[in-house]
């Protein structure tokens, strides 16, 4: 399974590439970043443009419409230059922090960046997948894990041992999955993330 999409080649025209960085429903902040990673160029992320982390989550990150501008300037450039040139190979962990740090406003240190870097997946690569494979540590033993509920924790796990080549069996209480986000309603309260029910 990929843990990212394919990427599509970028077909539109240099006018198309500006009108789409100068639509106002455009998200700025992540764009930088992004093509930094994609050219394999950190050049592309100013010192003075680094975002704020008192005004992240202020629209465009609490950019000035000057420093909105200078990025959909850079960004064009950038993506003109991903279109006709491709992208780069991949960056080393020293690359992704300085990009890291960019974005969140901040000297990320200590485990920040690896763990970033496993949530990123840079290349395609599943850096919590199991190092290990049934077929190779225990092919003659037949055995089923069974895993008790069917919440996030219980699907991770599912997932990994999947991975990992051991049969399973997800045992849940309820009619359908999701533990705590199946269960529960939150009627009035704001989370960063929706509830599905």
């Amino acid at each position: 399974m990929s843990l990212s999409p394919e990427i599509q080649p970028i077909a539109e025209t240099d006018a198309q590439l500006r009108a789409i960085l100068d639509d106002p429903g455009a998200d700025l902040p992540p764009l930088l970043p992004a093509l930094a990673y994609a050219l394999g160029d950190t050049s592309l992320l100013p010192g003075d443009l680094q975002l704020d982390p008192a005004r992240l989550l202020e629209e465009q990150g609490g950019w000035t419409d000057e420093e909105q501008q200078r990025c959909r300037e850079l960004g064009l450039n950038a993506l003109i230059r991903l279109r006709d040139d491709g992208p780069a190979s991949e960056l080393d962990d020293t690359h992704l922090g300085a990009i890291m740090n960019w974005l969140t406003g901040v000297e990320l240190t200590g485990s920040y960046v690896p763990m970033l870097t496993e949530e990123l997946a840079p290349a395609d690569r599943d850096l919590r997948a199991p190092d290990w494979h049934k077929a190779d540590i225990a092919p003659d033993r037949d055995f089923t894990v069974a895993i008790v509920g069917a919440g996030m924790s219980g699907i991770l796990t599912a997932y990994r041992l999947h991975q990992a080549g051991v049969s399973f069996v997800v045992l849940e209480k309820n009619d359908g999955i999701g533990g705590t986000w199946l269960e529960n309603t939150y009627p009035g309260c704001r989370v960063d993330v929706s509830n599905h029910v």
